[in-house]
């Protein structure tokens, strides 16, 4: 592994939190919007109207359906994660066996630097194996998040345009 493909190994975590991190601010600006708008349009509109009651019923819907959907998207993600998960971890304890393996059956001192440097090497692609497990709660975050955010752009854009 060259120290370009270990420094995007090392920082994919911190760019999945950060990534989760825009996604909530983002959010946290349409919703703020969105209720703003609702809200306004119901105070200024008349209860009995059919506009008013419409609009309460596309709230109490999304209110259901969204978290669901956020749900769903967040347990259809998280076997992926984990499949992932366990295919780098055994890819990268397979390579600590081979390593170890080969150091075992080494006869000259050369022959016991190159596979102890294997080793070292293996040692380090499994040690990034688990350190990239910080990643994974961020990307299901990510996974349940991505609908609540769509709807509310969704919900921004259709009040904007009235």
């Amino acid at each position: 592994m060259n120290r370009e493909q270990l420094r995007d190994r090392l920082l994919a975590p911190v760019y999945q939190w950060t990534r989760l991190g825009r996604q909530s601010s983002k959010l946290m600006v349409a919703a703020s919007d969105v209720v703003s708008l609702r809200y306004r349009r119901l105070l200024r509109s008349n209860p009995v109207a059919a506009a008013y009651w419409a609009e309460v019923a596309q709230m109490n819907l999304e209110k259901v359906s969204v978290p669901i959907e956020c749900a769903a998207a967040m347990a259809s993600t998280l076997p992926v994660q984990t499949a992932r998960f366990a295919a780098q971890t055994g890819e990268a304890l397979l390579g600590c066996v081979r390593a170890a393996s080969a150091l075992v059956g080494t006869r000259s001192h050369e022959e016991i630097i190159v596979q102890t440097q294997g080793l070292v090497d293996a040692v380090g692609d499994l040690v990034t194996s688990f350190w990239q497990l910080a990643a994974y709660p961020a990307e299901v975050a990510s996974a349940g998040v991505a609908p609540l955010l769509r709807q509310v752009d969704e919900n921004r854009d259709r009040l904007n345009k009235r």
